[in-house]
Formats: structure tokens, sequence, C-alpha cells
């Protein structure tokens, strides 16, 4: 259909749709290019931020096993803590704030368990901004 409307346009002496002539771009061209540019850009940074997740993923885990002792000395107080079934204790640090537009703050909730004795079993995280520098 739209080679016919292409025939039409040069007998009324306009240029096609498209103009495949060499050496010019041809029009949706352009726009794909600039697509896969920020497909590519947006992939890179998922990229980096799984990267960068992992990494925190790694530092958090290696905390788990340590007595409660050794995990305040590196994250302070807790922002809050509450008790576990078992007699342990879910202690919460809040780490990375930052301001954004509007209403809107980022940062990262990093929780620990801890055991009836005092030693990290389990760590977990969750936020925008959960990074290790």
């Amino acid at each position: 259909m739209a080679a016919y409307w292409d025939l039409l346009a040069v007998e009324r002496g306009r240029p096609p749709h498209r103009d495949d002539r060499p050496g010019r771009p041809v029009q949706g061209r352009r726009w794909k290019s600039v697509g896969s540019r920020l497909l590519a850009v947006a992939a890179l940074l998922l990229m980096v931020a799984c990267a960068t997740e992992a990494k925190y993923r790694t530092y958090v885990d290696g905390f788990v096993g340590q007595t409660a002792d050794q995990l305040y000395a590196v994250w302070g107080a807790p922002v809050r803590s509450a008790p576990t079934p078992d007699g342990g204790q879910v202690v919460s640090f809040i780490t990375n704030v930052q301001g954004g537009r509007g209403f809107g703050v980022a940062g990262c909730e990093t929780s620990f368990i801890l055991d009836r004795g005092g030693m990290v079993r389990q760590a977990s995280f969750r936020g925008e901004a959960c990074y290790k520098d």
C-alpha cells in the first residue's frame, strides 16, 4: 500500500515517503539507533545496579555468624528491634538516606536476625540505595 502512495507522490512531483537515495538517512533508522542506544545504556545501568547489589549482599552476608557485639561495633545502635518467637531478636539499620525530589526519600534498610545467644543467623536488606562504597 505504501508503494502506491510513493508512486502517486512521485507523479505529483513530491519526494516519496521514504527517501532511499544513497547518502541520505532513512527517516526511521535514526530513531532506531537512538532507541538501541537508550536500550544499551539501560542494560548497562541494570548490570551496574545488579553488581552493586551483589557487592552489598556479600558485605551484609559477611556478618552472619558474628556476635551482636561485633555487629553493633560496625553498624552502631539499631534504629529498631523486635523480639522473635524463639527468643531471638530482629535488628534493623537505616543507611544511605538520600533526599529525593518532592516527598521521596531513598535509603536502605538492613535487618539482621539474632538467635537467643546473640549470634547473627540471617541478613536481609531492601531499598533503592543499598550499596557499599
